[in-house]
């Protein structure tokens, strides 16, 4: 472990104190002195000591202890007391139940190896007594303040710090109390329930979280957050699940994927990832209403690899300064003229009903093959705002064959009256009045600078000079990450071209969650195994496990084709944890791609020794080329030449 001088370094109460400004209740005074009322809370707590003191580097399951080895670099856990933290966190999760009639109150049951009470249901299903398992908290919470004058630093020069046991401890109680947080409206555990039932509760403790974030009044926010009766836009960030934690010290959301390799604090829980504090990369969690549909359910999904030409006129370039400057130094824009059937600057509306109507017609030809689509994604900046919102629109007013999709994604020049480079996700849900779309917006993170390779690769010479520095001229919005919750366990991500090449605080947020799905819209040439696209996607895949798919134009693939000339039609790449890179070709007569997925149920390791059989990986299972017939061929001729 990294040694630090201790007597500069920050104390346990010190933290808490910070992190706890208002306190750990409702009404309680200000600091930690009494036990967090949420697990999630109480995970930001001990989660962040464990990290800064880099403990989790010593943590072993017994069984995993090696012959011989020195005890003093590592925290064995034992079996008892990992079973013991367990059911304490299944009954905080649960909440007050009636004891098992066939229960014996004179029977405490076996002590674990500290001294503390195991009372277990004889038939292995209720769990512990809830308020048993409430006093063995307390308890702890209890122990690890008498030992808040420690330095989180400090290092013992054998054994191990008084407190570290019990923050372990802790940690893996919160952990299992949050088991399926933020996945379902169903089933939620017994504490957030009774959370929500407390008066005032979502006006005070929650305003951070779910306010206005521009600072508009609420009948104004709520008209902003509308694009139609049955189309709501998500602009608010869900960017914590504590409820008393402060979010500018420790942010907490509910986690999808456990690293398989490695030793981080990733491995060390399987519900709950810690965030670095707010300002970093805002979090936007949405989660279904009701029952979501089974993870092992096929997902078809619709790749539309839009637009089909791209021309070199589609940059222009803005010069600055004096056009002196060696290199040149300027910014490009794009103009979406692939959206218009005249190829000017700007989409009539018949231009955008034919866009959304080739789109449509290819959803009922892929249907037609493989079933239900649950899911179309588009590349980066393949719509604008108008033509998104009409083809949402006419998704969810249409019947079969769309009537199963689950979400959509698609690259876009604006969102409402904004100009930018945006991913834009949209979740299809139903409540008890019918179905309605979600839609959330993402900005890109980062410009993309064309260099003189890439000019010249895309043949773009005449619109921007190879000699030249050009960058992207987009605005540089907040670091946001959208998480959609679009099964029953599965979550999914999208990003847009640069922001997966670069290091940023998204990507540790993304690794701390480990969505299932990570979707990478790019405005690039071929997708191939050597290429950066698929490097960086297999990272991903690698930790935290997710499955990932990148994915192009077959315009920018063509303008690359055309220069080096290739043959290759790979507009999309898939990487998940078991299968090697494979190239999703669009040849030249073909429209689209529909490619089948499914969620399997795998093992998954935490570093204490807890094993978790049902997280969600995505696996592929074939794809099939998308061709309209001849007649729709014509009738949307100018999108496809």
């Amino acid at each position: 472990m990294v040694t630090h001088d201790a007597s500069t370094s920050e104390t346990i109460y010190q933290f808490l104190s910070r992190l706890f400004p208002m306190g750990t209740q409702r009404g309680g005074d200000p600091g930690p002195a009494k036990t967090p009322l949420c697990p999630t809370d109480m995970f930001a707590a001990v989660a962040s000591l464990v990290q800064r003191c880099e403990l989790y580097r010593c943590i072993m399951p017994e069984a995993g202890v090696a012959a011989g080895s020195s005890p003093t670099r590592q925290l064995i856990i034992s079996s008892a007391e990992r079973e013991n933290w367990i059911a304490w966190g299944a009954a905080w999760r649960k909440g007050p139940n009636v004891e098992p009639e066939d229960a014996d109150p004179d029977d405490t049951g076996p002590e674990d190896a500290a001294g503390v009470d195991d009372h277990r249901d004889p038939e292995g299903i209720g769990g512990v007594d809830y308020d048993d398992a409430m006093n063995q908290i307390n308890a702890l919470w209890g122990k690890l303040l008498r030992d808040s004058n420690s330095p989180i630093h400090a290092q013992p020069s054998t054994g191990e710090c008084a407190w570290w046991r019990t923050a372990i401890a802790l940690l893996v109680i919160s952990d299992e109390a949050c088991i399926d947080l933020g996945f379902s409206s169903v089933g939620e555990p017994h504490w957030l329930e009774a959370l929500l039932r407390q008066p005032a509760f979502k006006d005070e403790a929650w305003e951070d979280a779910e306010g206005d974030s521009n600072g508009s009044s609420e009948e104004q926010a709520e008209a902003d957050l509308k694009v139609s009766s049955r189309h709501a836009l998500r602009a608010a960030t869900m960017d914590t699940f504590c409820v008393y934690a402060s979010p500018y010290v420790a942010r907490v959301v509910p986690k999808a994927r456990v690293p398989g390799v490695g030793c981080t604090m990733r491995t060390l829980s399987h519900n709950l990832a810690l965030l670095e504090p707010r300002d970093a990369a805002a979090i936007n969690w949405l989660r279904q209403p009701g029952a979501a549909r089974e993870d092992d359910k096929p997902l078809n999904i619709l790749i539309v690899p839009f637009p089909h030409r791209v021309e070199a006129t589609c940059f222009e370039s803005h010069l600055r300064g004096d056009g002196n400057e060696a290199p040149p130094w300027g910014f490009f824009e794009i103009k979406q003229r692939w959206l218009s059937s005249s190829r000017g600057d700007e989409p009539t509306d018949e231009d955008r009903r034919a866009v959304v109507d080739f789109i449509m017609a290819l959803v009922e030809t892929a249907a037609r093959d493989v079933g239900a689509i649950g899911a179309l994604v588009l590349p980066e900046g393949a719509l604008d705002w108008p033509t998104y919102v009409l083809l949402v629109d006419t998704i969810s007013k249409s019947t079969h064959p769309v009537a199963g999709l689950e979400f959509l994604i698609s690259g876009s020049s604006g969102f409402k009256d904004r100009p930018n480079n945006y991913v834009l996700t949209t979740s299809f849900l139903a409540d008890k009045d019918g179905a309605f779309a979600v839609t959330t917006a993402q900005a890109k993170h980062h410009r993309w600078r064309l260099e003189e390779n890439q000019i010249r690769g895309y043949a773009l010479a005449s619109a921007l000079d190879p000699a030249g520095a050009w960058w992207e001229n987009i605005e540089i919005d907040a670091r946001r990450v959208g998480l959609n919750v679009f099964r029953a366990g599965s979550t999914f991500a999208a990003m847009i071209c640069e922001d997966l090449a670069r290091s940023e605080p998204c990507h540790a947020a993304l690794r701390a969650v480990g969505p299932n799905l990570v979707f990478v819209l790019l405005m690039d040439g071929p997708q191939l195994p050597q290429r950066w696209a698929a490097q960086y996607s297999t990272v991903l895949a690698d930790d935290p496990g997710s499955s990932v798919l990148t994915l192009t134009s077959k315009g920018l693939v063509r303008r690359a084709n055309e220069v080096r000339r290739a043959s290759t039609h790979a507009v999309a790449l898939w990487k998940d944890d078991k299968n090697g890179l494979i190239q999703l070709e669009c040849p030249p007569d073909v429209q689209g791609l529909t490619l089948t997925l499914s969620g399997r149920e795998t093992g998954e390791a935490t570093l204490d020794g807890r094993y978790n059989t049902n997280a969600i990986s995505w696996h592929y299972h074939g794809h099939q080329n998308v061709r309209l017939d001849a007649d729709a061929r014509r009738k949307f001729a100018w999108l496809l030449e």
